[in-house]
């Protein structure tokens, strides 16, 4: 859920930041081969520690239909006898292509990528300066003129606001970080990240958001504890739940055990488990966690 106390930004601090991306991009898309290395790394430094362009670009990273390492490795593999001949291709989506070229550049900035020999096999390129021209020209620009495109429009959005929220700035829809909106709104109820509303119910496609929403179980069963005297034992199940819902390898079984015990000890995470399976969205559905639950509950 997302709390009424959430960290608002000034006007100043956004504008200032995307001002910043802005310029640092002027100074790549111009930079001759001697000073290119360091400018592209100065982009990629803000967009990963720059605490507004973090959460623009955090989708981006965390995209799971994307894998950078794989396309590039890919890339690389369709190279022939003469240099040039390698073949890659970028996503039509937006979305998509977007988050590959901010993934790929992540790993070029970690010396993950050899990027002399990616712009040899890919375009031909004979120099570090025609490699600086062709990165920019294919791949650079690219993204940022998505992100300029984005930036421009949060801050068109927010034209009225002095102060500016983190989901004003995630108002796009990322396939792991979007807002949709249907039907009416009722009473205070606010799609997190990762979920979206239908009616006046938020669903969640993100187990991050599971694993939010059994903390904030947590926190109100700890509440009942300290007033009625609730046992230790539903708490300590929930918070093996809380783990699972965080760890890949968790077993079905684990999580079918930990769910039972805390219902049987506690009516309020009956009732809480069983509608946090109403509201969990496709992206989830087949998780561990969720089937689980879903055993235990016996739905």
């Amino acid at each position: 859920m997302i709390s009424m106390a959430e960290k608002m930004y000034s006007r100043r601090e956004v504008e200032r930041s995307f001002r910043k991306f802005s310029d640092i991009v002027s100074d790549l898309m111009e930079a001759r081969h001697q000073t290119w290395g360091n400018s592209f790394d100065h982009l990629i430094e803000h967009c990963k520690n720059d605490q507004v362009m973090q959460i623009v670009l955090a989708p981006l990273a965390r995209n799971k239909s994307i894998d950078a390492v794989a396309w590039y490795q890919d890339a690389m593999s369709t190279t022939g006898s003469m240099v040039g001949t390698g073949r890659y291709t970028l996503p039509y989506d937006d979305e998509e292509r977007t988050a590959l070229l901010y993934q790929f550049f992540v790993l070029v900035a970690e010396n993950k990528v050899n990027l002399s020999q990616f712009c040899q096999n890919m375009y031909g390129t004979s120099g570090y300066h025609d490699m600086a021209r062709v990165l920019n020209s294919e791949l650079v620009a690219k993204f940022t003129r998505e992100i300029q495109y984005r930036l421009n429009e949060i801050l068109v959005d927010t034209a009225e606001d002095q102060e500016i929220s983190k989901e004003a700035m995630t108002v796009f829809h990322y396939h792991d970080n979007s807002i949709n909106v249907s039907g009416p709104i009722q009473g205070s109820n606010i799609s997190t990240t990762g979920s979206s509303i239908s009616g006046s119910t938020a669903s969640f496609e993100e187990q991050q958001e599971v694993a939010s929403e059994l903390a904030e179980i947590r926190r109100q069963l700890a509440q009942e504890d300290t007033a009625k005297n609730v046992s230790k034992v539903a708490i300590e199940a929930i918070d093996k739940l809380i783990h699972s819902a965080s760890d890949p390898n968790a077993a079905l079984e684990e999580v079918s055990e930990s769910a039972s015990i805390a219902i049987k000890d506690s009516p309020l995470v009956r009732t809480k488990l069983v509608d946090l399976c109403e509201r969990i969205g496709v992206g989830v559905a087949s998780s561990t966690i969720v089937l689980g639950i879903k055993a235990a509950l016996g739905l």
